[in-house]
């Protein structure tokens, strides 16, 4: 697949922000404030002509198709390597944002553009098999919930009279850690759980982020295979 020959920085590109021109289908959005900053998202064929008015979305624009592809910086933009640049970047607790400019400045890996296109061909079909395994999980789960309901009734109108009691009484609830650019300076990097990759009765962990963090909190949230907390 040839290798990577040099690395280069967004303003190859340009990242555009709140300004009030038409998106077209193609184009690479991202979101840049909120609890989805570093989503990625691209523009489907039937969205044309929509004036980007959001002051929280960003759009990488291809200024060089000589240099990169654009299925290549797709992806690139939404791997663990360049997210890891938003999230050890970002500012505000509550409300996490990242600036164009500091986007610009983020590196990417550009290998030869006859490679990007490779890439992303490969990596395109990787996604469509991901597509299709969450559809199948997402009927396994319809089934599963309709099994669950079959043997013990609605859990809202609890029609079999099962006992009621609260979650507190039977289980420990524990938040996690909050994300902040005051970590950078914690010793320990260690993958963490975020909510886009809890659902339904399951986990997807095809994209986990790190996170800075000492070894008490560590400790005190690490995640275990089959561990229930009991209280004493």
């Amino acid at each position: 697949m040839g290798s990577i020959n040099k690395t280069v920085r967004i303003p190859k590109t340009r990242v555009a922000k709140g300004e009030n021109y038409c998106i077209k289908p193609g184009d690479i959005l991202i979101a840049m404030s909120g609890a989805t900053t570093g989503k990625i998202g691209v523009v489907p064929s039937n969205f044309d002509g929509l004036i980007l008015q959001n002051q929280r979305v960003g759009n990488f624009k291809i200024t060089d198709s000589e240099q990169i592809d654009k299925g290549y910086l797709k992806h690139f933009v939404s791997s663990p390597s360049y997210q890891n640049q938003i999230w050890n970047s970002m500012v505000g607790v509550a409300q996490p944002n990242i600036s164009s400019k500091q986007l610009e400045n983020f590196e990417i890996a550009l290998p030869p553009l006859e490679d990007q296109k490779r890439i992303a061909e490969i990596l395109d079909c990787a996604e469509e098999l991901r597509s299709k395994r969450r559809d199948a999980i997402a009927q396994l789960d319809a089934l599963t919930q309709a099994i669950f309901l079959e043997m013990f009734g609605n859990p809202v109108t609890n029609p079999k009279g099962w006992d009621i009691t609260k979650v507190g009484e039977v289980a420990d609830v524990q938040g996690g850690l909050q994300v902040s650019s005051a970590r950078k300076k914690y010793p320990r990097e260690v993958p963490y759980l975020r909510v886009a990759n809890v659902y339904r009765g399951y986990l997807d962990l095809s994209e986990i982020k790190m996170i800075r963090a000492t070894d008490t909190e560590i400790s005190r949230t690490l995640l275990n295979i089959g561990l229930w907390t009991k209280r004493s």
